[in-house]
């Protein structure tokens, strides 16, 4: 499994822009990507400019292809202006235990 986490710093009074952009590509990764296993945007409560990505991958193949889809790539353009910066960290999960 690949667990991705990506924060994004967005430029000052773009945050809608960047919100509505998310929420696309979220909902068409969810709807077309089956192995995809979570794919979430939320934003941060007390820095109201920072946006954070959760994704879940069955493994990097999978993510691979997502980042070849029309959906992320029209994500990619629509906010290529609006991220002012950004770190995403790719976790790779051999096993998961319940504690």
């Amino acid at each position: 499994m690949i667990v991705v986490v990506a924060q994004m710093d967005i430029v000052a009074g773009r945050e809608q822009d960047f919100a509505a952009a998310a929420q696309a590509v979220v909902k068409e990764t969810l709807a077309n990507e089956p192995d995809c296993q979570l794919y979430a945007c939320s934003r941060d409560l007390t820095e109201p400019s920072r946006f954070v990505f959760v994704e879940q991958w069955t493994d990097n193949a999978a993510l691979r292809a997502h980042t070849k889809t029309e959906h992320f790539r029209t994500f990619g353009a629509q906010t290529k202006e609006l991220i002012a910066g950004q770190v995403v960290k790719i976790h790779t999960v051999e096993s998961t235990q319940t504690l």
